[in-house]
């Protein structure tokens, strides 16, 4: 038996999640024991608890874990501890995993984004910082010990291009990498946005089956899909942000919700947390359905879903879209829509909202 040095405590999985360090789908392949173990201390209970050491054979290879039932379907799950990387010498715009958002979080989103071919697809992975904005992360490859540099990009890939990535053999190209030699990560290749797939909508406000590039639907203003996700904290105020000014609808207004387009393939809901993610870094909470509305002007026609969450965590904006934020009150929030340019789309949809009519 061997204690738990060498060893990082993820926290209890169900065999329905992804888990960060260990391949994809890990759950359904064999697992041999191999007779080590480790000693964790349980997170929720505060005893010790003995998590057996296994293998499973992922695409590149064996990936070692310890893991316990502790209670039905629930695993205390632990993976051998990446080698010492001091965080201290990351750009200042870099954080440890946990800051911003967990490592199973974002081990879901590359997973969800990773296509057939890609040189990480089904390999154990393990992240450890993330930059501020949420677009880009390095990750450690348990399989061979090297680490990988990526920018996500928010969607599900089918070009194994993308998410983009660099491979580097140690912490000093790691942080090379980031900015300081011949791999920044800001020069890997970045989808074009114009080519996004868009899920067509029809007047009956459900998806038609058909889909158009990003770039077509503003040029023929076609009915797709959005999500509005409108940010409170816990006193009841809300975000409130101004857009880029090069956004390709409304730049450079006021907004008091997050949101963006339904990609091909994506519900409501789902999208609605991915926007409000990478928008806004908003993460962890449970969003509130507002309702469904339809707009249309001479720039956007589509059919809203509308949410609302509690957030109390740190607000990270996506340098492409966020020029400017800040928490109002509702009240000071009437008062802005009247003095300050506003998307007109959000006034519209959750204009009953912002007045009280609405009884939510």
């Amino acid at each position: 038996m061997t204690d738990s040095r060498g060893w990082t405590l993820l926290g209890g999985f169900t065999e329905s999640d992804d888990v960060p360090g260990l391949p994809s789908g890990h759950w359904a392949l064999p697992w041999t024991a191999t007779g080590d173990s480790v000693l964790a201390t349980d997170p929720l209970h505060g005893n010790q608890r003995t998590l057996a050491v296994h293998e499973v054979a992922g695409p590149d290879g064996l990936a070692r874990f310890a893991a316990a039932e502790v209670s039905n379907g629930v695993y205390l799950v632990a993976v051998p501890t990446p080698p010492a990387a001091d965080l201290g010498r990351l750009p200042g715009d870099w954080t440890p995993i946990g800051v911003w958002a967990s490592a199973a979080e974002i081990t879901a989103e590359l997973r969800r984004e990773l296509p057939t071919g890609h040189l990480l697809a089904g390999r154990a992975v393990l992240p450890v910082a993330l930059r501020r904005h949420l677009k880009d992360v390095v990750l450690w490859l348990p399989d061979d010990g090297q680490w990988a540099l990526v920018h996500l990009t928010g969607r599900p890939e089918t070009d194994p291009r993308f998410p983009g990535t660099t491979l580097a053999a140690g912490w000093d190209e790691v942080v090379a990498a980031l900015g300081y030699g011949r791999t920044n990560v800001d020069r890997m290749p970045h989808p074009d946005p114009a080519t996004e797939p868009v899920a067509l909508y029809g007047d009956d406000g459900r998806p038609t089956g058909e889909v158009a590039p990003r770039a077509e639907v503003r040029a023929r203003n076609l009915r797709h899909a959005a999500t509005l996700v409108v940010v409170r904290n816990s006193a009841g105020e809300v975000y409130v942000h101004r857009r880029t000014d090069s956004k390709d609808v409304f730049p450079g207004r006021h907004d008091f919700a997050a949101g963006g387009v339904l990609q091909a393939g994506e519900i409501p809901y789902d999208a609605a947390v991915r926007e409000a993610f990478e928008e806004l870094g908003v993460h962890g909470v449970e969003l509130t359905v507002l309702g469904e509305a339809d707009y249309a002007d001479e720039h956007t026609a589509y059919r809203a879903f509308a949410y609302t969450c509690v957030y109390d965590g740190p607000i990270t904006w996506q340098p492409e879209e966020v020029a400017w934020g800040a928490w109002v009150s509702v009240a000071r929030l009437r008062e802005m829509v009247g003095e300050v340019e506003f998307v007109p789309d959000t006034v519209a949809v959750l204009g009953d909202w912002l007045t009280g009519r609405s009884g939510t």
